[in-house]
């Protein structure tokens, strides 16, 4: 049997050297998935068909019409079946609060003809991302709204330039075919895989049996869905290149991943090392970070970033293809080109950058003090000895 990574990259492959017979075989495969789940939508229907065309040959008619009844609601329930809406990271802000940011996406949307998202919300995460929310049911229309997460230590290390292609990017994502599709297979692919663990707690055979047909069909529907995305990916960067320049598009790239990788495995390294010489209310992590804490770091260490990050290589399951790929595809040359501090893009938010790096100082110490506590309490209460 096929490895997920052997279906994705076989999947690559027919993409790249026959794009018209992938996409005649991922519309067959998303037809598939539709109507599969038309079926399960349409068979509680049929039984409550047939049951009441039995009920001109029972002598028990009202007993037999709370059964339809179910079954009609059944049918319903399964048709428009949301799953719980995720709850995003980060603060939302408003036009007012950020207008040189509101009034930059503004100006991005309204050059790609796209709808403005329905939210802002700055992070605490080193990242950028356009989340689209697909909770609408089986037969839903898919990502019909979107919100917009962005990251401040990110927003940290970036000219108002750069932050520019990047947010061209993030949009870039809802324009074209690649955009559709990528997200009518995601919909379909969220809808099955949460039906494929509520199936994982029936014992019926009817059950087993439909559990194994999407044990079957979901990693086919992932291999379309990651090569589909790959696509959006490359769209979302050419239309970044194209709306701001591909030097600024390789710029952003190469900061978010040399600058991330600072981020992730050094400077909360840092951060670690210094609780335990320091308290934890005495410590600001988000409010200390910025630019300038990256250029203190020795040029020979940045430099081994940089080639660490262009040679990376993100696997074959990645909807990202590597960082040397995308830059050459912009038709740029990599180039780690920081702003100096003050000029970065975290001023587009004015006053809420303060609040915002306050807020994320308090949770970070709130969970520091609770892991504390609850290793203090691990280390004096062994589990069975207390009490």
């Amino acid at each position: 049997m096929d490895t997920q990574a052997a279906l994705i990259s076989r999947m690559d492959r027919l993409a790249h050297s026959r794009p018209g017979l992938f996409r005649a075989r991922a519309i067959g495969t998303l037809a598939l998935g539709y109507a599969g789940a038309a079926c399960l939508a349409l068979a509680p229907f049929g039984a409550a068909t047939l049951g009441l065309l039995a009920l001109r040959h029972t002598r028990a008619p009202l007993a037999a019409a709370p059964a339809a009844l179910v079954l009609v609601l059944l049918a319903i329930w399964v048709a428009s079946r949301r799953s719980p809406a995720p709850g995003l990271p980060g603060e939302s802000i408003d036009a007012i609060e950020a207008d040189g940011l509101h009034a930059m996406l503004t100006r991005l949307r309204c050059r790609l003809r796209v709808a403005y998202p329905r939210e802002v919300r700055v992070t605490a995460q080193f990242d950028a991302a356009l989340f689209q929310d697909s909770n609408q049911g089986i037969f839903g229309r898919g990502a019909a709204r979107s919100v917009l997460l962005l990251g401040l230590p990110l927003m940290k290390c970036l000219s108002e330039a750069q932050l520019e292609a990047v947010l061209a990017h993030e949009l870039g994502h809802l324009v074209g075919v690649n955009a559709a599709a990528t997200s009518r297979a995601r919909h379909l692919q969220i809808a099955l895989q949460r039906l494929q663990g509520d199936l994982f707690r029936e014992n019926g055979r009817p059950w087993r049996i439909l559990s194994r047909v999407l044990a079957w069909y979901l990693p086919r529907l992932e291999a379309c869905t990651v090569v589909w995305a790959r696509a959006n990916e490359t769209d979302a960067d050419r239309v970044a290149a194209e709306l701001t320049s591909p030097q600024l598009l390789a710029q952003a790239l190469v900061a978010h991943a040399v600058v991330g990788e600072y981020w992730h495995r050094h400077y909360w390294r840092w951060v670690g090392q210094s609780t335990r010489e320091l308290p934890p209310r005495l410590l600001c992590p988000y409010t200390s970070f910025n630019v300038a804490a990256f250029r203190a770091a020795p040029e020979e260490l940045r430099r081994q970033w940089l080639e660490t990050a262009i040679r990376l290589d993100p696997g074959p399951t990645a909807s990202h293809r590597s960082l040397w790929a995308r830059i050459e595809a912009a038709g740029s040359l990599p180039e780690l080109a920081l702003p100096v501090p003050g000029r970065t893009a975290d001023r587009l938010l004015r006053a809420e950058c303060a609040r915002l790096d306050a807020l994320f100082d308090r949770r970070w110490r709130e969970g520091t003090v609770a892991a504390r506590r609850l290793l203090h309490g691990l280390l004096h209460y062994p589990a069975g000895g207390a009490g």
